[in-house]
C-alpha cells in the first residue's frame, strides 16, 4: 500500500459522504485480499518474574503465511482494571496500521466491564465495538460514538449459546452477519480448540484456531505464560468490516479461555461454558489434589540434602 491504512479511511469516509453513499470502509483495503491470518499475543515477561503482575495486553497481527505484519494492537487499561478485575475488565485496544514505514493508529476495539459474562443476566454480557479512530480532517477522534462505529462482536442475549461458545458479529447497523460457534462444553488450552464461522444462512465461511503446542518448550509456555497463537481463516469475499469484527472476536476469546491467572492446580487447563461464561473445570477437587501431592512430596523429601539439592 502506497498510503497508510488511516489516512485511506478518512479519503473513503469523506468521499462517500459526499457523495451520499453509505461508507462501505474501503480503508480496510488491506484486509480485501486476504483469506486468513495469524494473531500472535506478545509474551509479558514481567507477569512470570512477579507471578501476580498482570500487565498490558499486546497482539501482533500477521498474513496467513505468519511473515508480513500487518497490525499491532495494544491494550489501554490502568494497572486497578487489570489487577482486580482479571479477564472481565474493559479495555481500550488501540489497532496501528503496520502496512508502511511507521505504525499509525487506525481504529480502536473497546469492551466494558462485565463482572463474568454471564448472557442470561443482559447487562452482563460481553460486547466488543469496533470504530474507527479518524474524523474528515484526519484528526484523531478522541471518544467513541454510534457514527464511529463498524461493526460489534457481542454474546447472545439470555443464552450464550447455552453450552456451546456463541458470539454474534454484528454490522454497524446492529443487525447480525455473521455466528462464530466453538467447541460444545468444553474448551482447553494445550489442546487447541477450533471456533467455526458462519453466515447468516449457516454456511461456514471460516474459523479462529487456537494452535496447540507442539513441542516441549511450547507446552512449557502455554502453562507458565498467557501468550497464546491463534489461526484465522474467512472467506475471501466477506466485507473488510467483518473481517476486523472476526479479529476482535479473535480478542475476545483469548480474554475469555485463556487469560486467566489461575494455575494448573485451578484448573487452567480446561473451561466449561456455561451461557456466556466460561467456568475453570473442576478448581476444587484439582487444587485438593496438587496440595495433597505436594505436602506428601514434602514429608518424603524431608531431610534429605540429595533430593534438595537435585531439585535446585
Amino acid at each position: 500500500m502506497s498510503e497508510s491504512l488511516a489516512v485511506s479511511m478518512m479519503k473513503a469516509k469523506a468521499s462517500a459522504e459526499e457523495a451520499g453513499e453509505e461508507l462501505h470502509y474501503q480503508a480496510l483495503e488491506v484486509l480485501n485480499d486476504l483469506d486468513g491470518m495469524f494473531v500472535k499475543q506478545e509474551w509479558e515477561i514481567l507477569e512470570q518474574v512477579t507471578n501476580w503482575y498482570e500487565q498490558k495486553n499486546e497482539y501482533t497481527f500477521f498474513d496467513k503465511h505468519g511473515k508480513v505484519q500487518l497490525f499491532k494492537a495494544r491494550e489501554k487499561t490502568c494497572c486497578c482494571w487489570r489487577l482486580c478485575c482479571g479477564e472481565n475488565r474493559g479495555f481500550r485496544m488501540k489497532i496501528y496500521d503496520s502496512v508502511g514505514e511507521k505504525e499509525h493508529p487506525a481504529l480502536v476495539i473497546k469492551r466494558k466491564y462485565r463482572c463474568c459474562g454471564c448472557a442470561i443476566i443482559p447487562c452482563c454480557a460481553h460486547r466488543l465495538d469496533v470504530h474507527y479512530m479518524l474524523d474528515e480532517n484526519n484528526n484523531t477522534i478522541g471518544s467513541e460514538s454510534s457514527q464511529t462505529l463498524i461493526s460489534s462482536v457481542q454474546v447472545p442475549i439470555c443464552h450464550g449459546g447455552c453450552c456451546q461458545p456463541t458470539w454474534h458479529i454484528n454490522d454497524r447497523h446492529g443487525q447480525t452477519q455473521s455466528t462464530i460457534k466453538g467447541p460444545c462444553f468444553c474448551v482447553s488450552d494445550t489442546c487447541g480448540a477450533d471456533f467455526s464461522i458462519y453466515d447468516h444462512g449457516g454456511k461456514k465461511t471460516g474459523g479462529i484456531t487456537k494452535l496447540a503446542p507442539k513441542s516441549l518448550k511450547q507446552i512449557g509456555m502455554e502453562l507458565a505464560t498467557d501468550a497464546d497463537t491463534f489461526q484465522v481463516k474467512w472467506d475471501k469475499n466477506i466485507p473488510p468490516a467483518l473481517k476486523m469484527a472476526i479479529m476482535a472476536a479473535t480478542l475476545q476469546i483469548d480474554f475469555t479461555f485463556f487469560e486467566d491467572q489461575r494455575g494448573v492446580c485451578q484448573g487452567r487447563l480446561c473451561d466449561f461454558w456455561c451461557c456466556g461464561w466460561a467456568c475453570p473445570c473442576v478448581p476444587a477437587l484439582c487444587c485438593c489434589c496438587c496440595k495433597n501431592t505436594e505436602s506428601k512430596q514434602k514429608e518424603a523429601n524431608r531431610g534429605s540434602p540429595e533430593t534438595q539439592e537435585m531439585m535446585r
